[in-house]
């Protein structure tokens, strides 16, 4: 059986970092704890100092999230059971793999200093936007 919605899936997830800059700033308020009037003060200088860049590198990462999480239930609200279940076991492959790969990258490349969530974020904000669902979550 053909996956009537791949050709929707294989399509990267390509957009604007910032789209939805509201929704992203109060979900990084959640995630950090942070008041959206301080996270607004460190994301309008994302290069004077080394939280700012964090933190910025967090709301690039948030919003990708934010655009993939979106599209995935938009997809997943289409297809029938098994699908669904094939698609949430896929993402979560996905994602544990990703996170691996970028811990294992971060490590590598400047260890546990204070740049490291600027890198990991980086990494798995390129990730999340470049993510293609592949055939693997297809019955045939």
């Amino acid at each position: 059986m053909k996956c009537p919605w791949l050709a929707a899936l294989t399509v990267a997830l390509a957009f604007p970092a910032h789209s939805g800059t509201t929704d992203v700033v109060t979900e990084l308020s959640h995630r950090t704890g942070m008041s959206v009037t301080e996270l607004n003060s460190l994301l309008s200088h994302c290069e004077s100092t080394q939280l700012s860049m964090n933190t910025c590198a967090f709301r690039d990462l948030v919003a990708a999230e934010i655009k993939m999480n979106q599209l995935l239930q938009a997809l997943s609200s289409r297809l029938d059971q098994a699908d669904r279940q094939a698609l949430a076991k896929e993402q979560a492959n996905w994602s544990s793999h990703e996170k691996a790969k970028c811990n294992m990258l971060t490590d590598r490349d400047v260890g546990q200093g204070s740049m490291r969530p600027l890198v990991y974020g980086s990494c798995m904000s390129a990730a999340t936007q470049e993510r293609k669902i592949g055939r693997a979550s297809c019955r045939e």
